[in-house]
């Protein structure tokens, strides 16, 4: 299978720090997916093969500064792709997963995104994966490994939420994003406290929260 050699190419690339050849070799992936995609016997496991191809471009479009594409990407392809799997198999937990990541994706980029409009949007996408994390936090508590990884996420999530939420300027729905994240860091530090990728999530929310009090707490505000 070439697309899993152009995606190897594209991975040693991105981290040797050469994104725009990275991105190269991961276009060419989702263009063979997409190709694998539209045949009449395609299965979902090629259409999912084609949402993670656009996922790996689009990191590497982000890296590079491209946002407009990137937002583009998954508004027009990425999200739809997740949908539509969800839709095809609504049991499948895997597909609600794949769904509620690019969800986060999608609404991370628009929140940090220098467009007010754009952030204030995340809000959607973002609470509708916060849903997901947040389920399966409360079903994975005999999963370690992925209640590391949930918790990560809901952290992401909640962080990149207060953004789009000062955006929009409801200022209580950003204190309240910050304040679940902050209920989430007390346990999370007990459980990981040597995870430096967790760590870095903490210390995001920490940096969003102290931005939320600024603007709930001024003395001009009336």
């Amino acid at each position: 299978d070439t697309t899993l050699a152009w995606n190897a190419l594209g991975q040693a690339w991105s981290e040797s720090g050469d994104h725009a050849k990275a991105l190269e070799f991961y276009e060419r992936s989702v263009e063979a997916r997409r190709k694998i995609a539209q045949a009449a016997d395609a299965t979902n496991t090629s259409q999912r093969d084609l949402l993670n191809a656009y996922r790996y471009a689009a990191t590497q479009r982000g890296r590079l500064g491209q946002m407009d594409g990137v937002i583009s990407d998954y508004q027009l392809h990425i999200v739809p792709l997740a949908r539509m799997l969800v839709a095809d198999n609504p049991d499948d937990s895997r597909t609600r997963e794949d769904l509620a990541l690019a969800l986060m994706e999608y609404g991370s980029y628009q929140a940090y995104s220098q467009d007010q409009a754009q952030r204030s949007n995340a809000v959607a996408p973002l609470s509708e994966a916060r849903i997901v994390w947040s389920e399966y936090l409360k079903n994975r508590a005999d999963d370690a490994t992925r209640d590391l990884t949930t918790t990560r996420r809901l952290l992401q999530c909640e962080a990149a939420l207060a953004l789009a939420y000062l955006a929009a300027d409801a200022i209580p729905s950003a204190r309240g994003a910050v304040d679940r994240g902050e209920t989430i860091i007390s346990s999370a530090r007990k459980s990981w406290p040597d995870d430096r990728r967790l760590q870095s999530r903490i210390d995001e929310l920490l940096r969003v929260r102290a931005l939320v009090l600024e603007e709930q707490g001024r003395l001009d505000r009336p």
